[in-house]
């Protein structure tokens, strides 16, 4: 077997496993919460809500292990990363940055000693926030202009159910508001049945562009770093080389990519969407190591020392820790968690990710 089937053959293996891990547990969980509920007839008032798969105990544990994983991955793993490519490309350049043809804005900064790599990963961080805000500052719109078209309700033009609640000891019904979901369940179990209504863990889906977009910003802050996962895998000269960095990569990436499926669900709420996007991402790697197979004899491939490269992937940086505070570590993504079962689960995840790594630093 060659070096470039081999090559080819461990970035189609790193492909399917990426995206078997990123999607099969989020079918599991669709499956295990309708299984639960075989015999039961649920009915919303609203298409556009819909119980949401992180009000499970087990999901919302999963997710703050993620969590964990993430702030190691970034902290002890990416930052030191692009500190050192960054080093790497100053020390290179030393001569290009003392030469007497300096630009004007070369002049103008070097007084400053501004630490651009630590500025580029807040500039990361402070882009994905924006880019939150405009979201849902659309969604906003969005939402008015959708109340002032539908003030008038047609009860038999629409293909759902009103909230209509009748009160004890009395026979007229009391009308809920539309925009407040209400779940009723109907449960059968040995020709007996229970109905109930449930007033939470039912949300209000957000507009399909919003929700793809959603996903697109977690996958782009990983897809860089999985593009040179893959040039060091591509890059080796040996298969033991080849088979030894594939599993070191594989040990966080696979982890990576169970969380990011469960995260991407929670924002799509569509499980297609997640395969579309976890796809995305589990190309990523792959394509490095194509890009070597292609480029190999052509140039030195070696572009983590880029500017653009460093300045791209320290931007990422700061959007993955924007996802990590903002988006997994939220009390209000673990109701329910205790606090104290919410920070082990997250320890976990960083202790996990630290064992991880000591053990392929030493072997």
């Amino acid at each position: 077997m060659g070096l470039t089937t081999e090559r080819l053959l461990a970035s189609g293996v790193l492909f399917l496993i990426t995206l078997i891990v990123g999607t099969v547990p989020v079918y599991v969980f669709q499956w295990w919460n309708r299984r639960r509920s075989t015999r039961s007839v649920v009915i919303t008032t609203n298409e556009s809500h819909r119980t949401v798969l992180s009000s499970n105990f087990y999901v919302q544990l999963m997710t703050q292990i993620g969590g964990g994983i993430l702030f190691f991955t970034v902290i002890a793993h990416m930052i030191p990363e692009i500190r050192e490519n960054f080093d790497n490309y100053m020390a290179s350049n030393q001569s290009f940055i003392n030469c007497d043809n300096k630009s004007e804005f070369v002049k103008a900064i070097e007084p400053l000693k501004l630490p651009f790599l630590e500025l580029s990963i807040c500039l990361g961080f402070f882009a994905v926030y924006l880019a939150e805000v405009l979201m849902h500052s659309l969604l906003d719109i969005h939402d008015n202009d959708s109340n002032l078209k539908e003030e008038v309700y047609d009860f038999d033009k629409k293909s759902q159910i009103s909230s209509i609640e009748s009160e004890p000891n009395s026979s007229a019904p009391t009308v809920r508001d539309e925009d407040q979901p209400v779940l009723i369940a109907i449960r059968c179990h040995k020709s007996k049945c229970d109905i109930s209504t449930h007033m939470h863990n039912v949300v209000k889906l957000e507009p399909l562009y919003i929700r793809l977009v959603h996903g697109l910003v977690i996958i782009s802050a990983f897809s860089i770093h999985s593009i040179f996962d893959g040039i060091s895998i591509g890059v080796k000269t040996t298969r033991p080389e080849i088979w030894t960095m594939f599993i070191a990569i594989a040990s966080h990436k696979f982890m990576i990519s169970l969380i990011l499926g469960i995260e991407i669900y929670e924002k799509c709420h569509n499980f297609l969407l997640v395969v579309f996007q976890m796809i995305l991402f589990s190309i990523m790697s792959p394509i490095g190591i194509i890009t070597v197979i292609l480029t190999e004899n052509s140039y030195d491939i070696n572009g983590e020392d880029n500017p653009f490269t460093i300045f791209l992937s320290a931007m990422a940086s700061g959007t993955i820790l924007y996802i990590v505070f903002f988006e997994i570590l939220q009390k209000e993504r673990a109701t329910k968690l205790k606090p104290i079962v919410q920070f082990l689960a997250i320890f976990i995840g960083f202790g996990l990710m630290f064992l991880v790594t000591i053990t392929i630093r030493e072997d």
